[in-house]
């Protein structure tokens, strides 16, 4: 009978053991994607590459956070938020004890983000609009993804970053001559905005774009590198990068 006791006893440190090792591998994941509809993009956003961000092949029970913003004329344009909850949560739906009920929703809310995408592009591409709200949309994404408690949040920008509103204007040529001249001038004149969140801990901005020719190469190394230095300097990671390649992040 002791004997017995003790096995059962020490199957329940196992077993709670065992619980807290799987919780603290579960992790919550936020990625959010901004497109640019004023932009006739050569690189759009590669959705194969960004569903390993969630890490579900490392855990299935991650928690998820999608969303898809555009750059338009308007300060925010929201297109799609998507959430699946994490395995703890969600299982206590599986009222019929569906062994694969996790892996159902897992591939269901993959397929959404494949849908949102692939429909966004195909729908938008060849959009062309007056203004182009860059930075007032990256400030305000960038606000939405301190909402969440994600231990990992990753905001991938697809954007020539050419501003075109109140704020700056990369098209006129006073903003041409001082963003080549004075590009502390021009971070200036955003930081003034008090638009950027303060505290970009834990947040990783990902720039990705493939400049067409010498002139579209040079401004988006002017515009991205302002970008880096206000985001670094709030405690975000930035990589800039010409592809889509963001598994290797």
């Amino acid at each position: 009978m002791k004997n017995t006791l003790l096995l059962l006893f020490v199957l329940s440190i196992y077993c709670v053991g065992c619980q807290k090792e799987k919780a603290e591998t579960t992790k919550s994941v936020e990625v959010a994607v901004i497109i640019d509809a004023s932009d006739k993009l050569v690189l759009a956003p590669n959705v194969e590459h960004i569903l390993p961000l969630f890490e579900f092949d490392n855990c299935i029970d991650n928690e998820a956070f999608f969303s898809l913003t555009s750059i338009t004329d308007k300060r925010i344009v929201s297109v799609a938020e998507l959430h699946l909850a994490s395995g703890a949560v969600s299982e206590k739906k599986n009222v019929e004890d569906d062994a694969q009920y996790r892996n159902t929703l897992v591939v269901n809310f993959c397929q959404n983000v494949r849908s949102v995408l692939t429909d966004f592009i195909a729908t938008h591409r060849n959009d062309s609009t007056k203004s182009s709200q860059c930075f007032s949309t990256i400030a305000t994404t960038l606000q939405f993804c301190l909402e969440t408690k994600s231990a990992k949040k990753i905001l991938i920008i697809h954007s020539d970053l050419r501003e075109h509103s109140s704020i700056f204007s990369c098209y006129s040529f006073a903003g041409r001559n001082e963003l080549e001249q004075h590009p502390e001038s021009v971070l200036k004149i955003f930081d003034q905005t008090k638009l950027l969140p303060q505290n970009l801990k834990n947040i990783t901005v990902i720039f990705s774009f493939l400049p067409r020719n010498s002139i579209d190469d040079t401004q988006y190394y002017q515009m991205s590198s302002i970008y880096k230095k206000m985001i670094e300097a709030r405690g975000g990671r930035v990589v800039i990068k010409s592809n889509t390649n963001y598994e290797s992040l």
